[in-house]
């Protein structure tokens, strides 16, 4: 009896696990070899060839050398900065530039900065100069303030400039976050005004508040005449409006009083009241001289009309347009006509009443109108006893 060969289990189990390994590892590639692939990867792969930049599509990023390489067109995303960071309160929005002869004292807990002897202090558009100057960082104050030597004379009195405005002040207090500020008996000049507050307080750009406050368009430190008012708004190179003023001539108060003052400060030429001036006289009395009012017509014509009033009745009217073109001519014309009534010393009658008249008329034409030519001319008329009776006149 023949019977087949008999098979093993182990052979059976060797044989399927042999088959089981080679067809795990059919699509395998050994270490650092690059399989190639010809028919399943051009279609189950995604394409990545390369596209032309149309006309319709932006590309953010310039296209310079270092961004196109071999042809090929960088296209990485510009991401956002997604770093974040706190800003300190006491912070400035722009740098502080500072100086001192002397000293400059920095207090670490305290958080200021105090400048002495010509401190000079320069944030944007303002420029600060004092003998003192202390910088509060956490109120983002300046104050500036002054020193008195031996003698008791003011040293590095505190000055600031800001923009197209100049003042001098005992004490400045400036909030560099606010741009306001508060100073003590300061003078400031806007267009032909001159102002002295005895406190002044910022409020806007170019807008102050006066508190006692005279105005003037006389630059000496003690004026001939002044306006003094409780109440004074300032519009730099504007106007100035104040509440109820009075005048004043070489100090003295005049009991005279408006209810309010409005003063246009624009810069050119503009019609306004002429300020007088005060005059004393044994023989025409206490006057004020020069009163009146300038009054621009034209861009070549103006006229200008003033007054003297005197205590024992006498007066004097003046009318005087101009005008000009350049180049060409110019001419004035003055008509007075005055009144004067003077105390006579013969004893016969106590006052000397006389009218007299006064026309003037000068014209001149331009040497670049005609080259090599000169024209003027002068016409003068006028009552017999005129210069006789003028004020100035050395023989009254």
């Amino acid at each position: 009896m023949n019977n087949g060969r008999k098979i093993s289990l182990k052979y059976v189990l060797a044989l399927i696990f042999a088959a089981i390994f080679f067809s795990i590892t059919l699509h395998s590639s050994a270490n650092h070899i690059r399989p190639s692939f010809f028919c399943k990867t051009l279609t189950v792969l995604p394409d990545t060839t390369v596209k032309p930049v149309t006309k319709n599509v932006r590309d953010t990023i310039p296209a310079d050398s270092s961004v196109i390489r071999a042809g090929i067109l960088d296209t990485a995303v510009k991401g956002s900065d997604t770093l974040k960071y706190k800003i300190s309160k006491d912070s400035l929005d722009g740098p502080i530039e500072y100086s001192a002869s002397d000293s400059v004292v920095l207090n670490v807990p305290g958080k200021t900065v105090t400048l002495y002897n010509k401190a000079n202090t320069k944030y944007k558009d303002l420029v600060m100069d004092a003998y003192k100057i202390e910088l509060d960082q956490e109120k983002q104050v300046v104050t500036a303030t002054f020193s008195l030597d031996t003698a008791k004379q003011m040293v590095g009195k505190p000055k600031m400039k800001q923009a197209d405005n100049t003042m001098e002040s005992d004490e400045i207090v400036y909030d560099l976050k606010t741009r306001k500020g508060i100073t003590r008996n300061t003078y400031t000049q806007s267009g032909e005004m001159y102002i002295l507050g005895e406190k002044m307080k910022k409020v806007e750009e170019g807008v102050y508040y006066a508190y006692r406050g005279r105005f003037t368009t006389c630059n000496l430190d003690t004026p001939h005449f002044a306006f003094r008012a409780n109440k004074l708004k300032l519009i730099n190179k504007k106007m100035a409006i104040s509440g109820p003023i009075h005048p004043e001539f070489e100090g003295v108060p005049i009991p005279i009083y408006l209810p309010f003052g409005l003063f246009p400060i624009t810069d050119g030429r503009h019609s306004g009241m002429l300020p007088p001036a005060f005059a004393n006289s044994p023989q025409f009395g206490l006057g004020l001289t020069g009163l009146g009012y300038y009054k621009v017509i034209s861009d070549n014509f103006d006229a200008t009309i003033r007054g003297d009033l005197y205590s024992y009745g006498g007066w004097s009217f003046y009318l005087t347009p101009e005008y000009r073109v350049r180049y060409r001519y110019s001419g004035r014309l003055n008509l007075t006509l005055q009144k004067s009534r003077i105390l006579n010393n013969s004893g016969n009658q106590e006052y000397i009443d006389t009218k007299t008249w006064s026309l003037n008329w000068a014209h001149t034409v331009d040497n670049k109108a005609h080259p090599g030519q000169n024209f003027s001319a002068n016409v003068n008329l006028m009552s017999v006893k005129f210069n006789q009776f003028v004020y100035n006149n050395p023989t009254v």
